[in-house]
């Protein structure tokens, strides 16, 4: 038993000490380990970054690309109600001089100026102003009705 004992009851070996030089090599090597560690968490974090710079750039492009589209959109149908305004103003001016005509003759070259209008002259003041005082000017050359562009075209007043 007491053998037994003596199995149980060993003693402990004092640690090897390390030299000076291999205590210095050892702090060393860890501190290399370390920095090592270091630089990859950073790398990570850098990572990660440019990841997320990345993200909120094509986040930003999408919800420009969606302002943009609706400015778009808002413009359109801006013009396109600009364009109906435009249409009925003409429908009302061309029955107006419709209506101010007396004789059948006059109504007949009045119409004859006011249907050849299109809807892109329309679109154009300036252009509408040029084809309408054009035709009405061949008119006057056969009856005494005409068109006075600065009233009823939308020219301008002041010239």
């Amino acid at each position: 038993m007491v053998a037994d004992e003596a199995i149980f009851n060993k003693t402990e070996k004092p640690k090897k000490k390390l030299s000076e030089a291999q205590l210095k090599a050892l702090a060393k090597g860890r501190a290399k380990v370390a920095e090592k560690r270091k630089m990859a968490e950073q790398k990570n974090n850098d990572k990660e970054i440019v990841k997320t710079r990345i993200i909120q750039k094509k986040e930003y492009k999408s919800k420009n690309k969606t302002i943009q589209l609706k400015k778009e959109e808002e413009i359109q149908e801006r013009l396109k109600q600009e364009s109906i305004n435009r249409i009925e103003a003409f429908t009302r001016l061309k029955y107006k001089y419709m209506d101010k005509a007396k004789t059948l003759q006059e109504l007949d070259d009045m119409k004859t100026v006011l249907d050849d209008i299109q809807e892109e002259d329309l679109m154009d003041l300036k252009k509408l102003s040029q084809t309408i005082l054009h035709k009405s000017k061949n008119l006057n050359k056969k009856s005494n009705t005409s068109i006075n562009e600065k009233e009823d075209c939308g020219g301008d007043e002041s010239e």
